[in-house]
């Protein structure tokens, strides 16, 4: 049965817990874009007497030393991965850490993302690591039940040891298109006429997104609207920056603003967003596609991962494939 909140679901595997640790940290400055603030939102206004931690990579020896103290933690970690030399060192640092909180009777709830780290780097033993992690986490967590199978395959656990959860809803603030074009030239020096279509995809830049492929079939299609790329870049996507760069200066209609976005901004690119463009080479969960539906938008996405769960409704359109993608394309910019 699904936990109607995250304190049902630690309550089952720590009854009277009193410390959660969360990994990674928690963007408290953050209250209305923070995947993990707005998860444990709740448990922070309705149970003060809860502390929860939200943990570093330096400070993971705070739960082992929480959990031999018998302060009884419950640790919490999302996402589990590695991208370089320097973070395989780290991970290493974190898997014996979390090994000897384990061993001494600690809990954990491991909070799965991705199947598969998105750069697709030492793929074999990240299917070690989340396999023994699966193994030593007391609830696995995915935000979709069409999951749950896969998972229990994937990493070779039951099923009964995965709950499904929802993933938090982000809240929206609505600002009249024509306004909201207005702050975003001016706030990010922009032209942008308010009678054009604008196609937006946003979040982390990073190649499994196919950018390059969106802008290739936009130009192939004679795009004459704006397609706006909002995003930080992730490690080890400098290239992918620099050719988004390149053809921005190409393309006329084509706005590439890399960075990270403030939450004040947010609701400004949302609402001057008339399509939002999802074309995941791989995916499981995507908190772009949560936000784009709390702004109710019109999105464009692959049928994959917690995707396929979506209604091919006015505003989800699922594609399989570049054509199904293009027909899409071509029925919403008439």
């Amino acid at each position: 049965m699904t936990p109607h909140s995250i304190h049902e679901m630690f309550s089952r595997i720590g009854l009277g817990y009193k410390h959660v640790f969360v990994v990674p940290r928690i963007r408290f400055n953050y209250p209305k874009t923070d995947y993990l603030y707005l998860l444990y939102a709740s448990l922070l206004e309705k149970h003060p007497n809860i502390y929860v931690h939200s943990t570093s990579a330096i400070g993971h020896i705070k739960f082992l030393l929480a959990q031999l103290l018998g302060k009884k933690p419950i640790l919490h970690y999302h996402w589990l991965e590695f991208q370089d030399y320097k973070a395989l060192l780290g991970m290493i640092y974190k898997v014996k850490i979390i090994w000897l909180y384990t061993f001494f009777g600690g809990k954990l709830v491991w909070t799965i993302h991705n199947i598969k780290p998105h750069n697709e780097r030492w793929l074999n033993l990240h299917l070690r690591l989340h396999r023994w992690m699966a193994k030593k986490a007391h609830i696995i967590l995915v935000h979709s039940a069409s999951q749950v199978q896969l998972v229990a395959k994937k990493y070779r656990v039951k099923e009964h040891k995965i709950i499904v959860f929802p993933h938090p809803t982000f809240p929206s603030e609505q600002i009249e298109k024509q306004l909201a074009i207005d702050l975003l030239n001016s706030k990010f020096e922009l032209n942008i006429d308010h009678n054009l279509t604008i196609i937006g995809s946003f979040g982390a830049i990073s190649n499994y997104k196919n950018l390059l492929e969106n802008i290739r079939i936009l130009d192939e299609l004679n795009f004459k609207g704006k397609y706006l790329i909002f995003g930080y870049v992730k490690k080890g996507q400098k290239e992918l920056h620099a050719q988004l760069i390149q053809l921005s200066n190409k393309h006329t209609w084509l706005v590439y603003k890399p960075g990270f976005v403030e939450e004040i901004d947010i609701p400004v690119i949302m609402n001057s967003i008339d399509i939002c463009l999802f074309n995941f080479k791989d995916i499981s969960t995507s908190g772009g596609v949560e936000l784009a539906k709390s702004y109710d938008k019109k999105m464009i996405l692959p049928r994959k991962g917690t995707l396929i769960d979506l209604k091919p409704t006015q505003s989800a359109h699922l594609f399989s494939n570049e054509e199904e993608l293009k027909s899409h394309l071509k029925h919403l910019l008439n």
